[in-house]
C-alpha cells in the first residue's frame, strides 16, 4: 500500500502492475492518457510504461494498493526526469 498525500512523480518499472485505489480521489496519467480515479479502479500499468498520480482531495490522500508481476522476481523502480509533475 502506497500513500499519495500530493502528487507520486513520474516513475516506470520494469514490471507489470496494477494499481487498486483503496481510498481518496485523483488522477494518474499512463503513457500519455490521464483518467479520474476513485476507490474500487483498478488501472493496469505496462512494463516500463511511465506513469504518475496525484490526489485531487485536500484532506484526504490517496491511498493505492500496487501489485507488480517480476519476472524473475526483480522488480526495480526508474523516476523518469523532465516529465512535468505539476496538477493538470
Amino acid at each position: 500500500m502506497m500513500t499519495v498525500p500530493d502528487v507520486l512523480g513520474y516513475h516506470r518499472h520494469n514490471t507489470e502492475a496494477i494499481y487498486y485505489i483503496d481510498s481518496g480521489e485523483g488522477i494518474i496519467k499512463v503513457g500519455g492518457e490521464e483518467a479520474e480515479i476513485r476507490p474500487g479502479d483498478a488501472i493496469y500499468i505496462p512494463c516500463g510504461v511511465p506513469h504518475r498520480c496525484l490526489s485531487t482531495l485536500k484532506d484526504q490522500p490517496l491511498n493505492v494498493f500496487c501489485q507488480r508481476v517480476a519476472i524473475p522476481y526483480d522488480g526495480e523502480v526508474w523516476i523518469e526526469e523532465g516529465l512535468a509533475d505539476a496538477p493538470v
